[in-house]
């Protein structure tokens, strides 16, 4: 079990760009205490470069703490189930939905599917089931695509922002339709 836990906190799209900035830093360093002079250009290159990767580190961080966000609030709303709020459990799902790796998103669908079947919500009992085969097809076409085309991007695009869209008109209330939904943001 402790293997499989580093490999999860293993996060090489993390790891990679604070890899190379600490490797820059340290190259700095070298060639300024062996004497070596820095041009002006190379200077601001890697200053670029410095900022470029601190970004892209910045970036991963904020993803991965969205996740554990999502994760997190995926745990309170099983807690809201547990106590007979369901309708609470399926706000709390929709809020946090988006922001789920593909194995828990899928499980989510699963769990807000069966809340809708326990209040007898027929039409977003549906609705979930479209946003799941939706879904299973997005993860596809993202695992398959090895190099993007500026059509591939688009169909990804659109796709993702359709998917978006049906996960902000589920109902939350009881007796609300899908179309009574006004989305959140």
């Amino acid at each position: 079990m402790p293997a499989q836990k580093k490999k999860n906190d293993l996060n090489l799209p993390l790891l990679i760009p604070l890899g190379l900035l600490i490797l820059e830093i340290i190259v700095v360093i070298v060639l300024l205490g062996t004497g070596y002079e820095i041009s002006g250009f190379v200077l601001v290159l890697l200053i670029f470069l410095a900022v470029f990767l601190t970004y892209q580190a910045a970036r991963q961080f904020w993803m991965r703490l969205q996740v554990k966000k999502g994760i997190s609030g995926m745990q309170q709303a099983e807690d809201l189930m547990e106590s007979g709020e369901t309708l609470e459990a399926i706000k709390q799902w929709k809020k946090i939905l988006l922001k789920l790796p593909r194995d828990k998103y899928l499980d989510v669908l699963t769990q807000m599917e069966n809340a809708y079947k326990e209040l007898d919500m027929e039409k977003a009992v549906q609705q979930v089931r479209a946003i799941q085969s939706e879904s299973i097809e997005f993860f596809e076409m993202t695992k398959v695509a090895t190099k993007f085309t500026s059509k591939d991007r688009r169909n990804w695009q659109s796709k993702a922002f359709e998917l978006h869209k049906m996960v902000q008109a589920l109902p939350v209330e009881k007796g609300q339709d899908l179309e009574d939904v006004t989305p959140e943001e």
